[in-house]
């Protein structure tokens, strides 16, 4: 592992990428949301301290309600994508593991708690789910 992104775990699923770099503009856009929605709070309050009428900043008001929606928007679409980023990776690794398992054969098994060794596969690839769809992006 080199930096802070273990590239291994991208390679499972090339088809998340995709839905990583959707998650991460998701969240970016989300982002820009917040701070427009900040900017517009200030201006306000400092148009109130100014003594401006509150209807001569209606522009303002309706600016506050789109970032409110955008970032509304942006969320929803964070949650999707990190979802769906998730739940791909996971699939890859668990047909891997899988298919690793049924290449070792019957003796393998024979020789090992199985409980212990489903509930290792079963937690460690659940745990992956915050890191790739909360974490990577």
């Amino acid at each position: 592992m080199e930096g802070l992104i273990d590239k291994r775990v991208l390679k499972f699923a090339p088809g998340a990428r995709r839905w990583i770099a959707l998650t991460f503009l998701s969240g970016l856009m989300g982002s820009t949301a917040n701070i427009a929605l900040l900017f517009l709070a200030g201006r306000i309050i400092v148009g109130i301290y100014d003594g401006r009428n509150l209807l001569s900043m209606l522009d303002l008001f309706a600016g506050m309600l789109a970032a409110i929606g955008l970032r509304a928007i942006a969320e929803a679409s964070r949650d999707i994508t990190s979802q769906r980023s998730a739940a791909m990776v996971k699939r890859s690794i668990r047909e891997r593991i899988n298919q690793h398992l049924l290449d070792l054969g019957p003796s393998f098994v024979e020789m090992r708690n199985t409980s212990a060794l489903a509930t290792t596969v079963l937690d460690g690839v659940e745990a992956l789910e915050a890191y790739v769809g909360l974490y990577v992006p």
